[in-house]
């Protein structure tokens, strides 16, 4: 029983921190997103 139990906590943390670590990918994208948009918005500002 002990077993089992370990083995489905073991597989629900590499579960949270694949889901975890696809947040921060989605997170990190949208910074980098508004930082070009920002960027770009400085460009335009320029003509």
């Amino acid at each position: 029983m002990r077993c089992r139990l370990k083995i489905s906590i073991f597989s629900d943390g590499i579960f949270f921190s694949k889901l975890n670590n696809s947040i921060l990918n989605f997170y990190a994208k949208i910074m980098t997103n508004k930082s070009i948009l920002q960027k770009n918005n400085s460009i335009l500002r320029h003509f």
